[in-house]
């Protein structure tokens, strides 16, 4: 999907083993370059620890970007990063082997909150239009780490991820390589694989035609799922409001049928895309009744169709292959205040062997 991102990478020398990036010293800022509108990198103390301050001006067509390279890191099995943003943004993080090959995955940062994110190397895939010798991202061959805001985007990419304006600040605190496996999002048993429960404060999915995301609460101040707010306008990439996930870290070769729980205010289409490594899409589209309460929705492998327009070697979805799960509602059909203002919500998001 990013193959689109380009990074620009300033040299930088880190020292081999786990590299931690605490910002407790200045020095440490001359590490990572930033771009994007009037966009700038400094170190500042926040509530007595060290930071890194990103601040730039929200600006359609200057999408805002921070990268550090030189890194050595082999033997590290997870990346960590403590963030915070001043405006819900969504970023690509892509780490760069040094012949060029690039992995990506996806965070959300909600607006004004210090994250915990976390992922083990194993969840980043490999990009859109990027090509590895072994389709593996190896941890001795990372030289670069790029957080690309995806909001701003130049073109078509503004719609579907929208824009920001005004200023925004982007902190990043305690940036570490470590050298432990961090357990992944994805999970696997006998018969089922999750891939997202929405029990952490951020989300590792991108929002789509300008949606807004939030947790809806659930028992003992525990998150139960994903709200996604919108507002309908008829035209475009927000009549499509919605969540797009990557699935291609986690093991789906006996998958046979994607389950999504489903809360709706109101009857709603929704919209399934199941996208495969070389970009073939199949779809499906079911209406979801207006629920108070979860409703558990399944949708068998065998229901999706090639989209149209698509292509495929096989003509057939291939589980294995899968790379990203992209999840829409028709804004047309669903429940709409007096503001155009509508929403729906997403609990666990796996698939059934």
């Amino acid at each position: 999907m990013a193959a689109w991102v380009t990074c620009l990478f300033w040299s930088a020398s880190v020292n081999a083993g786990p590299v931690v990036f605490d910002f407790e010293s200045a020095d440490q800022a001359a590490a990572w370059a930033v771009t994007g509108a009037n966009a700038t990198a400094t170190v500042a103390p926040v509530d007595g620890r060290g930071t890194l301050a990103c601040a730039y001006a929200g600006q359609p067509g200057a999408a805002f970007s921070v990268a550090v390279t030189g890194l050595e890191v082999a033997g590290v099995q997870s990346l960590t990063i403590r963030a915070r943003a001043s405006a819900q943004s969504p970023f690509s993080l892509i780490l760069a082997e040094e012949d060029g090959s690039l992995y990506h995955t996806f965070a959300t940062l909600p607006a004004d909150d210090w994250c915990e994110l976390a992922w083990p190397l194993t969840d980043f895939q490999l990009q859109d239009g990027s090509t590895d010798e072994n389709d593996t991202l190896d941890a001795e061959q990372v030289r670069s780490l790029t957080l690309q805001e995806l909001a701003n985007m130049p073109g078509e990419w503004a719609e579907i991820f929208g824009s920001k304006l005004g200023e925004q600040v982007l902190s990043l605190d305690e940036v570490r390589f470590v050298g432990e496996a961090r357990p992944s999002r994805g999970r696997s048993d006998a018969t089922r694989v999750v891939v997202d429960d929405f029990t952490d404060p951020w989300f590792a999915l991108l929002p789509l035609g300008g949606a807004q995301l939030s947790h809806v609460p659930g028992d003992a101040g525990r998150p139960a799922g994903l709200r996604v707010a919108f507002t309908f306008m008829p035209n475009g990439p927000r009549a499509w409001p919605g969540v797009v996930l990557p699935i291609g870290h986690v093991d789906l070769t006996e998958a046979q049928t994607l389950r999504l729980r489903v809360a709706a205010p109101g009857p709603l289409g929704l919209h399934v895309l199941l996208e495969e490594q070389d970009r073939s899409r199949y779809e499906l589209r079911a209406a979801v009744p207006e629920a108070d309460d979860w409703q558990a929705r399944d949708f068998p492998f065998a229901q999706f169709t090639l989209e149209e327009g698509s292509t495929d070697e096989n003509g057939a979805l291939d589980a294995s292959q899968l790379r990203v799960a992209i999840v829409v509602v028709d804004a047309w059909s669903a429940l709409l205040d007096e503001e155009e203002n509508g929403q729906f919500s997403l609990g666990d998001v796996l698939f059934l062997k």
